[in-house]
């Protein structure tokens, strides 16, 4: 926000098209990776070389993520696999809500949801099955 209403303030972009939808995207971003990081917190509690993969595959996962690019960039059979990356929905979501009609976008809010609330009850459960196990030090 900071960084939005400095370049704003400065005429360095627009307006926000659509706050709604950017909001929305933003959220589902927070709401799927608290599921995720449920199930890594519970994960490194399980298994203690786990923790050596997070960061690996966080690296891994980065430019797979549609932040660094959009989805009609890309030919018509590598967009039907990057939309099964839920955090490709995420972003397209976030440019949609910023862009509005000026550029094009593709996200399901459905399938976004599905996603979110698998994250959600697999993380939950993971730290649930992990409590007994962890230890305060």
């Amino acid at each position: 926000m900071v960084v939005y209403f400095t370049v704003y303030s400065l005429g360095l972009v627009d307006e926000i098209e659509n706050p709604g939808l950017l909001l929305a995207g933003w959220l589902y971003t927070a709401w799927f990776f608290s599921g995720v990081g449920l199930l890594l917190s519970a994960w490194t509690e399980t298994w203690e070389v786990a923790e050596k993969f997070i960061q690996p595959a966080q690296y891994l996962a980065l430019p797979l993520s549609g932040v660094f690019f959009m989805v009609s960039w890309v030919p018509g059979y590598a967009q039907d696999l990057l939309l099964l990356n839920p955090m490709v929905h995420c972003f397209e979501m976030f440019r949609a809500g910023f862009f509005g009609n000026a550029v094009e976008t593709h996200y399901n809010v459905f399938y976004l949801t599905v996603w979110c609330c698998v994250s959600s009850v697999c993380g939950v459960a993971a730290v649930y099955r992990v409590r007994d196990k962890v230890a305060f030090n």
